[in-house]
């Protein structure tokens, strides 16, 4: 709805408050979006509007902010009173005049932000410890940190992270305590950024985790002690992992090697620049064959998905994996199969999907794909 085209503002404000009103007593969701083309109308406008919403604050059960500073502050007041909040969302570019507060927030345990940089930014104050979701888009490291030596009931957390700015680089790295609830944790990172997502890991303990994200963009020959160190000292049974790297067979291997316990394994495999097409082919054959014939290397798998973004392959290691992952003893089926690319294929994908090997494990009950990348919906 377009408020401009409604008439006066005092109309519309009292059209506002009207329909407001019906809500009574019960659980409000909010989203407040500032307009830099004046759909708000006037300073005062946008002032009582806002009043409207502050008066109904204490019903909402999530909010979403996405407002100037000087609006932010007026419908989010220092010391503000949100009995029924659950899911908070706050999106301000620029520093507030003073903190605000959701400390008075007893049932908030949802907190989102596309950057979150106290540093720059006055701090978003929350009862840190009640948080158990936490999905930050852009946060510098040792804000990471912070955050996850506070909010120690966190259960599932998403973190885009960046290095820290220079002036903060000498300073001692924060200690995290054991997180005895963390279920689920994602981690972005690349060497644009100067951060990897195995440097988080180095100072986590998570005995808890089931899942495990984490995406590698625009990194090479990867050092991946830091994460054989994290599975050792937390003892985690993953269930689920999903990596997004350049091509480092080798690295990827040893990865999965300390993981037995894994389900569901999901990896988006970009080959090394340097690297030409037959070693490439190489390198990917090597790593299909770790998957065939080993009795203990991941022999609780049940679903493997691997999407190949700048080449497509298909050879007969590919059916070997399948087939002795359908048949062996000793592990647990393969039941779900996909390899997928990002080129446009329709002859090879016909030729691998009418093979008599790919339909007689699907009509066995293995559930295959082999084809271009699928588009992921949002639900």
């Amino acid at each position: 709805m377009h408020m401009y085209e409604m008439g006066t503002w005092g109309k519309v404000i009292e059209l506002i408050r009207s329909w407001l009103s019906r809500a009574r007593k019960a659980p409000l969701s909010l989203r407040l979006v500032s307009n830099p083309e004046g759909m708000w109308g006037s300073d005062d406008s946008a002032r009582s509007i806002l009043q409207i919403a502050l008066d109904l604050s204490p019903q909402c059960r999530n909010i979403e902010v996405d407002l100037t500073p000087t609006l932010a502050e007026l419908f989010l007041p220092l010391h503000g009173t949100f009995p029924l909040l659950e899911k908070l969302t706050i999106d301000v570019l620029d520093d507030f005049p003073s903190p605000l507060s959701f400390r008075d927030a007893p049932k908030l345990r949802q907190f989102s932000a596309p950057m979150y940089y106290p540093t720059h930014h006055s701090s978003v104050q929350l009862p840190w410890h009640q948080i158990t979701t936490f999905r930050i888009s852009s946060i510098q490291f040792s804000d990471c940190l912070a955050i996850l030596r506070d909010g120690t009931n966190v259960v599932d957390a998403t973190f885009d992270v960046e290095a820290d700015d220079s002036d903060r680089l000498s300073v001692q790295p924060i200690s995290v305590p054991p997180l005895i609830h963390l279920l689920s944790l994602t981690v972005v990172g690349s060497e644009e950024s100067g951060q990897l997502p195995t440097d988080l890991l180095h100072f986590l303990t998570a005995p808890a985790l089931k899942n495990l994200t984490l995406d590698f963009c625009h990194v090479g020959d990867l050092d991946i002690s830091p994460f054989i160190l994290f599975v050792s000292r937390s003892s985690i049974r993953l269930h689920t992992l999903s990596l997004s790297l350049e091509l480092t067979p080798d690295a990827i291997i040893q990865c999965l090697q300390v993981l037995p316990s894994l389900a569901y394994l999901k990896m988006a495999i970009t080959p090394l620049l340097d690297i030409q097409f037959f070693p490439l082919l190489n390198h990917v054959e090597a790593l299909f064959r770790a998957f065939t014939g080993n009795h203990t290397f991941l022999p609780n798998l049940e679903s493997l998905h691997i999407i190949l973004t700048d080449l497509v392959v298909v050879s007969a290691t590919v059916f070997e994996l399948l087939h002795w992952r359908w048949t062996a003893t000793g592990i647990t089926r393969l039941r779900s199969f996909q390899l997928a690319h990002k080129y446009d294929a329709p002859l090879l994908d016909k030729i691998v999907n009418s093979s008599w090997e790919f339909r007689r494990l699907a009509a066995e009950g293995m559930d295959l794909y082999f084809g271009l990348l699928r588009p992921v919906v949002d639900h």
